[in-house]
């Protein structure tokens, strides 16, 4: 069966089990509650994460514990949530491209994607198009015109990853082909890029507005319909004259399933009132992210749909990762 199909019949079925659980757990939590963070220490959005479970704790009147789970694409961290008990004392904040994505590029993820459930987006991540200064490009098409007229390259931070996928779109939405060129992990993929090495990349604002600022980099393009807040000078891509090009990634809370439903909503309130504190905008705003803030449904529903943009991208690449 086709991954990113088996995923959208998943994500339509995952809503009726959370709200079926009717039954009333009083006495939750009833002990410290683990935040499972599928990153290296010190890696992905750190301080969001610290912030958010500080907050959850200030709110639950427990200690929340962050578990870094880092490797296979965020796998690893997954499949701890969901070998987890379903009592509401687990959960995950962690990229959504774990769950929207790498069950149709990976041989095996390691988990079910029906065990785990998106609950809130927690923030979008947007991805700037970056470019080496000996490219001289000043827009996203002269990115088109250059790499149709010469060899270009683009790092990414590996096969499948968000800028990877980002920059297949956009080259097959423009028509236009660069060699890729993979790292493990974005640090070594900016390194390269400041030097020279590559050409271009889509990289998450918080990672190139240094370097754009300084000069080391030229940003070219954001990925998403609105403008980065910290480098407002970078026009979107529709903007540039791509239509309807929007690609969104999230940092996103996932549950198990069967957590149940009383306990779903008291955490979920608890989240929401979280993200919405001053303390969490800020760290939001100075990676130049996006606090999002969604109920379990427009979640799901919103994954559907980005599950669905990466169909024909990852059907051509036939990835299998292992």
């Amino acid at each position: 069966m086709n991954p990113i199909r088996n995923l959208l019949a998943v994500t339509l079925a995952v809503a009726a089990p959370l709200a079926a659980l009717a039954q009333t757990t009083p006495n939750w939590p009833s002990k410290p509650i683990r935040l499972i963070a599928p990153y290296a220490p010190g890696g992905g959005p750190e301080r969001v994460i610290r912030t958010i479970s500080d907050g959850l704790s200030k709110r639950l009147g427990q200690p929340v514990i962050i578990e870094y789970k880092p490797g296979a694409g965020g796998n690893i961290g997954f499949a701890d949530l969901a070998r987890s008990a379903p009592d509401g004392h687990s959960w995950l904040i962690g990229p959504d491209t774990t769950w929207t994505i790498n069950p149709a590029i990976y041989k095996n993820v390691g988990f079910k994607t029906s065990e785990v459930v998106p609950t809130n987006l927690v923030s979008s991540l947007i991805f700037v198009l970056a470019c080496h200064p000996s490219t001289q490009v000043k827009s996203a098409q002269d990115v088109v015109q250059r790499a149709k007229a010469q060899p270009m390259s683009f790092a990414s931070s590996g096969a499948g990853s968000p800028a990877h996928v980002t920059m297949e779109l956009m080259m097959e939405r423009a028509g236009f082909r660069m060699t890729h060129v993979p790292y493990r992990g974005p640090a070594p993929a900016v390194q390269d890029l400041i030097g020279g090495q590559v050409d271009c990349a889509f990289l998450p604002a918080s990672t190139v507005q240094e370097h754009v600022r300084a000069g080391r980099l030229l940003g070219v393009a954001t990925s998403t319909r609105e403008r980065v807040s910290t480098m407002p000078q970078i026009a979107t891509l529709q903007e540039q004259g791509f239509k309807d090009f929007e690609v969104n990634f999230y940092v996103a809370m996932f549950g198990h399933r069967a957590v149940p439903a009383d306990v779903q909503a008291r955490f979920q309130k608890a989240l929401d009132e979280t993200i919405r504190t001053p303390e969490v905008n800020e760290a939001f705003s100075a990676n130049g992210n996006k606090p999002e803030g969604t109920t379990p449904e427009a979640a799901q529903k919103e994954l559907q749909r980005v599950s669905a943009q990466w169909q024909s991208v990852l059907k051509r690449l036939n990835l299998a990762l292992d």
